[in-house]
């Protein structure tokens, strides 16, 4: 009996070292929960398996991944640290921790990430269209942005490649007056959504800029149906019918309705003062040249359309104040000469003789002109 006993407890001691010896694959559990998308419950998973091994690069790494799936990019950010420390050689590591520093704020630091996932790989192609976007979104340095929109597009099958992707393409390389090129990509990003109205507007402007008129209006018209609410193709279609079509009662029509759709429109609000001083209302084209200038202080063209009303008005103080800021801005022929003409009418000649000075150095046609009314001063 005592023998037997013996054998049982020696079985139960057995049996209990056994079970105590099974550890719990959490890295299994966490894979599972990941591919059911309950990450809430793979990131729990995911934490256990690195403390049961805290140099498991490939369980910080799911971990960090599952972070960013919930927006937790903070968390990512360190628990990635830990992945690159472990996968030092593997360039997902990278990318993940310049995601998560990218949508976390830290843009300096995703730079650096995506440009080492590179390094590592150049053919992820993914990590040039994330520091595109950076280029485009953040720094707008539309430059640099396309010369990463191209790395991608080289190292990707164009199934692959999104809607968003080829509109900023040919977004940045009308920024870079590549027009013909741009019309290329706009269309591509049309193929995939032919209702994008910005894509449209796009379009519109480098068939403006390449003096096509008619599919220019074509463009913006088709944006401005898809969405009313947007200025960008009144804005268009002002500037088609002022420049190409020499129609200021049609360019008129559409700045003026860009304006009241969005009164912080730069070139709506410009326009409609331009297209007043045209219709020489200068009373109304001052309001909306002097909201030109409120939105964007380094707009020269609005300063001199803005002095030019008020010396047409005969508010020549006013004037050259305006006048002076837009030639400090750019010392362009315009200007300068209704500064002149703005010191004839207070006959203050030698003020005058100082901008004819400055117009012969602009090799201004204007200069002449300026002369001969400071010739007839008394």
């Amino acid at each position: 009996m005592r023998f037997f006993l013996t054998l049982l407890g020696l079985a139960f001691t057995v049996a209990a070292w056994s079970q105590a010896s099974v550890t719990t694959d959490y890295f299994a559990d966490g894979k599972k929960a990941q591919s059911d998308k309950n990450y809430e419950l793979a990131v729990e998973n995911f934490k256990k398996a690195t403390v049961q091994k805290p140099t498991d690069g490939e369980a910080w790494y799911e971990l960090g991944w599952c972070y960013n799936e919930l927006l937790k990019y903070s968390d990512a950010i360190s628990a990635l640290k830990n992945a690159k420390t472990y996968l030092k050689d593997q360039p997902k590591a990278f990318y993940e921790s310049g995601y998560a520093n990218d949508f976390g704020g830290k843009t300096d630091d995703a730079i650096k990430d995506y440009k080492k996932c590179i390094e590592l790989n150049e053919n992820y192609a993914g990590a040039y269209r994330q520091l595109a976007n950076i280029y485009f979104d953040i720094d707008k340095d539309y430059e640099t942005a396309l010369k990463y929109y191209n790395q991608y597009i080289d190292f990707s099958l164009e199934s692959d490649i999104s809607v968003q992707t080829w509109y900023r393409k040919g977004y940045c390389e009308n920024e870079s007056g590549q027009y013909e090129d741009a019309i290329i990509y706009l269309k591509k990003a049309l193929d995939l959504d032919n209702k994008y109205s910005s894509a449209y507007d796009e379009l519109g402007f480098a068939y403006y800029k390449l003096n096509r008129a008619d599919e220019a209006i074509e463009a913006y018209n088709t944006s401005k149906q898809l969405n009313p609410n947007s200025s960008a193709s009144s804005s268009g279609l002002g500037d088609i019918y002022r420049f190409l079509k020499k129609d200021n009662d049609a360019a008129f029509t559409n700045y003026k309705k860009g304006v009241e759709i969005n009164p912080k429109s730069q070139n709506c609000n410009y326009g409609t003062g331009w297209c007043y001083n045209e219709k020489a209302n200068y009373l109304a084209a001052i309001p909306y040249l002097q909201k030109a200038v409120e939105l964007n202080s380094k707009y020269a063209a609005a300063f001199t359309e803005l002095g030019y009303a008020y010396y047409a008005l005969k508010r020549y103080d006013e004037a050259l104040v305006e006048l002076g800021k837009s030639v400090t801005l750019f010392n362009a022929s315009a200007p300068n000469y209704y500064m002149g003409l703005c010191y004839v009418a207070k006959n203050k000649k030698t003020d005058a003789q100082q901008i004819y000075k400055k117009l012969v150095d602009l090799n201004s046609p204007d200069a002449d002109n300026l002369l001969k009314k400071i010739n007839a001063m008394p």
